[in-house]
């Protein structure tokens, strides 16, 4: 009985650990509104796409299998239609590639770490955010 609970003690003690160390590994690095600021002047110089910002989530750094990610929601709206369109916006930290998902494909991709769905991104791009 006692190595039981010791197990079972373990066992928690790791669970926490590992949701602790999860958790330390996520951080917000830009609110909301500097994450919209930013994203509307990059879309005013580099092309949005046909879209127009109307709000976007905090911007957030994870540790994903060992590689850095830059995470964030977009609501926008086509220019042409203005009807609205939702993304979920993932930045390679290390090829400084930024991907566009529906936002269920980028929370797949976090949970997941499955680099193989970034491949599927409704569009991508090279960009310099250093």
């Amino acid at each position: 009985m006692k190595n039981l609970l010791l197990t079972l003690t373990g066992s928690i003690t790791v669970a926490l650990l590992s949701a602790t160390a999860y958790a330390i590994s996520e951080q917000i690095i830009r609110s909301k509104a500097e994450t919209r600021a930013q994203l509307i002047e990059y879309w005013q110089t580099h092309g949005s796409h046909g879209l127009e910002c109307a709000d976007t989530g905090a911007t957030t750094l994870r540790d994903i299998g060992g590689h850095q990610y830059a995470t964030f929601t977009v609501d926008a709206r086509s220019k042409a239609t203005k009807l609205p369109v939702k993304l979920g916006m993932v930045y390679d930290v290390e090829t400084r590639v930024m991907y566009a998902f529906s936002p269920g494909d980028m929370a797949r991709f976090i949970q997941t770490g499955d680099r193989s769905i970034l491949s599927k991104s409704l569009g991508s791009e090279s960009v310099n955010l250093t």
